[in-house]
This record gives C-alpha cells, structure tokens and sequence, in this order.
C-alpha cells in the first residue's frame, strides 16, 4: 500500500531538486569560517598595527632622549670645568685678596661664598648670602665637602637646581654655585660646537634645531654604500633650504612647547611617513623621526606567518567539522529518510533504529511508535472499508437484476446480464425492464470511476433513466432528460457511456440511442458482426445535448451481445489488450453454439465470453469491470405455435 498520491510524488521531486541539509550547513559553515578568518586577519592586524604605533613612538622618544642626555651631560661637564676652574683660581690668591675677588664677580652669571670653620659665610658675590651658616645643611656637612665635587643641590636661599663646587680651605671652605638656568645658558652656545644627535634604527634619524629653528646637528640611520636600500634619509640635510629650516615643524607649534614635554605626531617627508617627537630643551628643540615602513616590516612577517597558520587552523577545522556533521548528522539524516521513505511507500513493518545520540533515539522512538499506531488506523480504516464495501456491494447486487431467467413467461426473447466488478463495488450496471405489453427495454452503461465514487453514480444515473424509460419516453429522450438530470449538482464531473435499445417482441425491431458506449454485436446464424451507429454524447457531461434514435433489425433466432470496455481492454501479463476482433472471432462460433446448461442460451454466450477472458489475462489483475448482456431474439409467439 502507497501512502502518497501523485501530489505527494510531485512534492517530493520538488523536494529532490533542493539542497540537501548537510551541504545547506556546510555552506552556511563556510561563510562563517571565511568571515571569521577575515576579521581575525583584520583584528590581528589591528592589534599589531597599535602596538606597533606604540613602540614606533617609544623608539623615537628614546633617540630624542638619548640626544636630550647627551645635551644634558655637556651642559653639566661643562659647568663643573667652569665651576672648578674659577674655585682654583680663588685658592691661589690671599685671604684678603680672595674676599675682595669673590665680592667683584657678577651676581648674574655665579654664587660664591667663602665660610669660617663653622660653615658661616664670611664672603659672597651676593649681598644677602652674609651671615647664613651652611653647617645646617646635610648636603653640605664637611664629610660631604672634604673633597671637591660637583653636586646638584635643592632650595638654597629659595634658588632650586644649584651646582655646586665645593673646596676646603683652612678652617674653613670655599663654595661655588651657578642657577641651572645659567647652566642651560651656557649648554645652548656651546652645544652647536659639538653635535650630539644619534642614529634610530636602520633609516631613522635626529635632528637638533637652535632657538631659530634652524638644524644645527643631524643624525640619519643610512648606509651610504648599500645603493639598494630607499632613497632620501641620507640626503636630509643636503635638501634642506638654504635656511636650514626643518621642514613640517612652523615656529607657531614648536613654541608651544615647555621645556619637559614631548610632542607624538605622524607627517610625511620625501613621500617617507615617519613616527617623530618633539622636545624644547632650554632654547633648542630635539625633532627624532622613525620611518614607518620600518616599523611595519616586523609587523609585516608576523601578519603573514598569522595568515598562513590560520589559514591551515580554519582548513583543519572545516574539514573536522565537515567530517565530524556527516558521522554525526548527516549521515544519521540520510539513514532516517531511508526509512521513512520505505515507510511511506508501503513499508510499515520497517524499523527506524538510529540511536547515537539522545535526539535520534527520541527521533526512531517517535517514528517507531508512529509507524505502529499508523497500522492500528490502517487496520482500523480497512476493517470500515470492507465492511463499507460489503455494505455498498450488498446494494449494488440488490438493485441489479439478477434472477433469471427474469421474465419466465415470456418466451419471445432469451435475456442474461453479468457484471463482474474489478473492485468490491464497480461502475458498470445493466437493466431491463417490460416497457408495455410488447415492448423489452434493455441497457448497459458505465460510469467513470470505480469504488464507491462510481457505485454511487451508477446507482443514481440507473435510476433516473429506469424511472424516464418507464414513463413512456423514447430512448433518444430518456438520454436527453437524463444527461440534463446527471449535468446537475456534478461537482464531481463524472460521466456515463450508455447503449439503450427497445426491443419490439412482434417484429425484432430495436430502437436504439447510443451515448458514447461501445457497439454491440449482432449475431446472425453463428456470425457476429458489430452494429457500428452513430453514437451520441455521453450522459453528465454536457447540458442540452440532443440524442438520435437508431435502429437495429433482429431475425429470428438472432443475438445482440453488449459489454462494457472491460471485456475488450482486459489485459494480460505481457500487457497485451484482449481486443475487438478477438471477442468478434470467440462471438462467430457458427454451428458450434455453446451448450445451454439449463439458464438459457444467453446465459451459455456470456460464459463462453468470460471463459475466455479468463483464459486471455491468465491470472493477471482485473483493472476494469466486466459487464454483459445477451439477448436472443425467438420470434412472436404465434411463430412459436405455428
């Protein structure tokens, strides 16, 4: 048994034709896989490129200190040289001679004083230094000026960031202090004699500027032998203007510099991007720059070996996810949809028995107890089915003429009617009936459809044309009023072929209607030929169809066969239809009559025919129903008696 119709067939090619759902989730897997490589390239990337930022700017800010201790280092060696050369010079000379030197030297340029065993200042440059006594400070004990030295002192007198030089002599000491701005003063004019800037990295460089922004020193990372390597560093200071001023750095931004902050800025110089930090140093700025194509060369190495191994971490892990939801999913899908496709074709005592996981065995239980309770229906609905069809047959056998012979006074005809149903109930249906004294109607029709849909049109289309016919009309008019009674409420659009004939017992005259049902054969002294008359259309399938009526001549002892198509389209084992000419050749059995066996020998023609029949399909499956109808014409009754 079928579950599915031809609705269901074609929903499931339409189903064939889309994607499977391992490659619908592979391919969703495969987006995703490629948008997470992108962003994690892009995001590796982005991380490096700031850290890279980072230490780009932190290798220019350690070449502009290095440059910035350079300067500074000058400045002190230089004041400390200074500092010690005019204390020696104050030791060579007498007490007195020593007073009045150190009173004659600028305030503005020095700060030195001349103190007693007790560290109280006795001489001094500056007035207001009398009188202080210099024992109090700690950084000024004797153990920390029993030799000389430079040192750089805090808060003396409100004055921050003294040097001081310091030389005993006698009980007492000779002190030396310069401001650090003086300092400063001095480290800006002497520095220019002596550049100081350093080399950053392999194409970085230094650049010192003086209070008029103009390069004073100039320091570039550049090989000059290796012609190979990019252009323009080396070159700088070469293709500075004639005013050596550097370019990018206007006086407006320098100037708003203090003296212990660093400017972080990007610019671009020679189409050369570089990192570069700017400092203000007493009057000078110090200006490092490193070239970003440099920084980015590490970054550059590292992005592409990520790359690469990403590259491969994502293929392994497609391909383990690719076989891993074939074993797991998949390949389970496909074996459940084998079953259920078994199923559904009729299968019921298949088995769903895919358990790996806890939602297959959910799944094979689900389906299995499904199946089961599917046959319970099935069995429930077919035990209705049989006794619905029981019933119908019942009916159907009830209402079809079958006791014969059916007129046993009449012995001007011989008439026998079978009908053998290809279902329990079928479509086709014969009638007879005594229309008058003298008058034998006779029909047989079939319905379109079989089952229970065709017995139920069979039923109502016998009886509207049993009830016109007893009511006195022709058969062209019967089949006229019953088309147009069958036309109404058939929603269902099935239709009747049908051949009528009225047979008049006194002359053997038939008048005939045909609508749209196969010829009869008319057998004549042991020869069958068919009476082949203009057919009419068939009943319900169209309103207001006129029908005409035809005639057939019967002779003495002659026999008119009709049969529905079943007889003539039963089909054997090879497919083979048995076919007109062979139910004309069986019909043409000349002297050889078949032998009544007490029922007539009407009755004897149908068997023969359906002994053949039987012969012919040799066992194979009736698809239609077979009906017939025999009549043999025996003359008035006066020619009996005569």
């Amino acid at each position: 048994m079928k579950l599915f119709g031809k609705k269901d067939k074609e929903k499931k090619k339409k189903t064939k034709k889309k994607k499977k759902l391992y490659h619908s989730v592979m391919r969703r897997l495969s987006l995703v896989l490629i948008l997470t490589f992108i962003l994690s390239v892009v995001a590796t990337y982005s991380v490096l490129a700031y850290f890279v930022d980072m230490e780009a700017y932190m290798t220019a800010k350690e070449g502009l200190i290095d440059v910035l201790y350079n300067i500074l280092n000058q400045a002190h060696e230089s004041y400390q040289l200074k500092t010690m050369d005019i204390a020696e010079q104050i030791a060579t000379l007498s007490a007195e001679e020593q007073m009045k030197f150190v009173t004659s030297l600028p305030e503005d340029e020095y700060r030195v004083c001349i103190t007693d065993s007790s560290g109280k200042i006795i001489a001094a440059n500056h007035a207001s230094d009398f009188g202080k006594n210099l024992s109090e400070r700690t950084d000024l004990k004797e153990q920390s000026l029993s030799y000389r030295k430079t040192e750089q002192v805090k808060d003396f007198d409100g004055i921050t960031d003294l040097y001081v030089y310091a030389l005993k002599k006698n009980d007492g000491y000779l002190v030396s202090l310069v401001n650090i701005k003086d300092v400063y003063d001095l480290a800006e004019k002497e520095f220019s004699a002596s550049p100081n800037c350093v080399r950053i990295g392999a194409f970085g460089w230094t650049v010192v500027l003086d209070s008029d922004k103009n390069i004073t020193s100039l320091v570039v990372g550049y090989d000059r032998k290796d012609d190979n390597n990019v252009r323009a560093l080396a070159d700088i200071y070469d293709e500075m203007p004639t005013d050596k001023t550097f370019p990018g750095l206007t006086v407006e931004s320098l100037d708003d510099f203090e003296k212990d902050h660093t400017l972080e800025c990007k610019y671009d110089f020679n189409s050369l991007g570089y990192y570069c930090c700017v400092r203000k140093v007493f009057s000078v700025y110090i200006v490092s720059g490193y070239p970003v194509f440099e920084a980015f060369q590490s970054i550059f190495f590292t992005v592409i070996f990520t790359v690469l191994a990403e590259i491969m971490i994502f293929i392994v892990i497609y391909i383990a996810m690719r076989v891993i939801i074939r074993r797991t999913v998949a390949n389970k899908i496909d074996a459940v949809n084998a079953s259920l496709d078994k199923i559904t074709h009729g299968d019921l005592e298949e088995k769903v028995d895919v358990r790996t996981t806890r939602e297959f065995d959910s799944l094979s239980d689900d389906i299995n107890a499904m199946v089961d309770r599917l046959k319970g229906y099935i069995a429930e609905a077919e035990a209705r089915y049989d006794s619905d069809l029981a019933v119908a047959k019942a009916i159907q056998t009830s209402a079809l003429p079958n006791v014969f012979p059916p007129f046993p006074d009449r012995t001007e005809f011989d008439l026998y009617a079978t009908m053998h149903a290809a279902k329990e109930v079928g479509g086709d249906f014969y009638d007879f009936y005594m229309l008058g004294e003298n008058t034998l109607g006779f029909l047989i029709a079939d319905v379109s459809g079989k089952s229970i849909p065709g017995a139920m049109f069979m039923m109502r289309a016998k009886s509207v044309i049993k009830s016109l016919a007893e009511s006195g009309l022709p058969p062209d008019e019967v089949f006229a009023e019953a088309n147009s009674s069958l036309c109404e409420n058939n929603d269902a659009e099935m239709f009747v072929t049908a051949w009528m004939g009225y047979l008049e017992l006194d002359t053997g005259l038939i008048r005939v209607a045909n609508a749209g049902h196969n010829p009869p054969l008319l057998i004549h002294k042991g020869n069958a030929e068919y009476q082949v008359l203009k057919p009419g259309l068939i009943l319900g399938e169209l309103d207001g169809i006129p029908y005409k009526e035809q005639q057939v001549q019967l002779q003495k002892g002659d026999m008119i066969f009709l049969y529905t198509d079943g007889v003539t389209e039963a089909m054997n084992k090879n497919e083979k239809l048995y076919g007109d000419d062979r139910l004309r050749e069986v019909l043409s059995f000349g002297k050889d009559a078949p032998q009544d066996d007490g029922n007539g020998e009407a009755a004897a023609v149908c068997r023969m025919v359906a002994e053949d029949v039987a012969l012919f399909t040799d066992g194979a499956e009736q698809s239609d129903d077979i009906t017939m109808l025999c009549i043999k014409f025996n003359g008035r009754r006066e020619d009996e008696g005569a």
